[in-house]
């Protein structure tokens, strides 16, 4: 079950294209553009259809040339659609479509072999390893893992170019940002506590126990809806997204079986990552390169992850 964008009128008549993520972009860049059009009027980047608060589709103009129409008028900001609704870029006009076809989720193990199986895959591997291993760098890498989330909520599972430095830079703090606000109070508060535990000196028996055990317990809480939170915040491109916990906890409820066991799937690879990292002298590079690759292979799945928790807000009956 999915929607369908169609091209009911213009140069690419009859073109059909999935929109099961939480965002497409309609241009002529093949790259970036999950509806590629090759309408000469039709921009690089025309216009962008989201899921808005997993409840409406969005359509926005992304500063093209020509302009997006929906009802015969310029939209200057965004808009809402209805399903079956129709918009005009260039001189292309769509619509929105329902299908039964069920969106199919990649296995773990496609998944895990997509980084060696993407054109100049190894390069793009070593590259983000690099950036892995100098200081503040890793904000491009940050970026890079959002780049990954945002693509891979479309269905794009691959590894994009290294490029649009300032976008990397931009995005990877604000990424950082999401797990530093996340992290920040469980991290203060178990630190906190456990010098309590060490120096014993509260005046209250158990206290610095309990105290500890609960930040613990927030902790991990918290460490669980990051990576949802991140993928929304992603698909969606709005930092507030990061922090609308009822509708990340719904997507995290959508897809429970299969969120779990890709955690632990992770958890199991950071592990083995760790005791590797102890082999003497080449231990560091191990866990640099291998660092770099669970890294992407993670980003990849959070956001399949949360593409697959859309399918139910897609149906018509959930957008009534």
């Amino acid at each position: 079950m999915a929607w369908q964008l169609q091209v009911i009128k213009g140069p690419d008549q009859g073109v059909k294209v999935g929109f099961s993520g939480s965002s497409i972009v309609i241009g002529r860049e093949p790259s970036r553009c999950g509806l590629v059009l090759s309408d000469g009027d039709v921009s690089r980047h025309h216009a962008r259809l989201t899921l808005y608060e997993g409840r409406a589709f969005q359509l926005e103009d992304m500063g093209s040339t020509n302009g997006t129409f929906v009802n015969k008028s310029r939209i200057k900001e965004a808009v809402l659609l209805n399903p079956n609704d129709s918009f005009r870029v260039g001189s292309s006009t769509i619509t929105l479509l329902w299908t039964a076809e069920k969106t199919v989720p990649l296995s773990l193990a496609q998944v895990l072999k997509i980084p060696f199986a993407a054109d100049r895959g190894y390069i793009k591997l070593l590259i983000g390893a690099l950036f892995s291993a100098i200081p503040l760098a890793h904000f491009l890498v940050d970026g890079y893992r959002y780049r990954l989330m945002k693509d891979s909520a479309t269905g794009m599972m691959e590894l994009p170019e290294w490029d649009s430095w300032t976008e990397l830079l931009v995005n990877g703090f604000l990424f950082w940002l999401v797990q530093l606000i996340y992290l920040f109070i469980p991290g203060f508060m178990s630190i906190w506590f456990f010098i309590r535990v060490v120096r014993q000196t509260s005046n209250v028996p158990g206290l610095p126990e309990a105290g500890l055990m609960l930040s613990l317990v927030l902790f991990l809480l918290c460490l669980f809806f990051l990576p949802m939170s991140w993928a929304h915040f992603a698909a969606t491109g709005h930092f507030s997204s990061a922090f609308q916990i009822s509708f990340i906890a719904s997507r995290i409820k959508a897809v429970g079986a299969r969120y779990a066991a890709v955690l632990l799937l992770l958890a199991a690879m950071w592990f083995m990552l760790a005791m590797l990292s102890l082999i003497p002298f080449v231990g560091i590079i191990i866990l640099v390169v291998l660092g770099f690759y669970i890294r992407a292979v993670s980003s990849l799945l959070y956001g399949e992850l949360y593409r697959i928790s859309l399918d139910v807000s897609f149906e018509p009956a959930a957008l009534n």
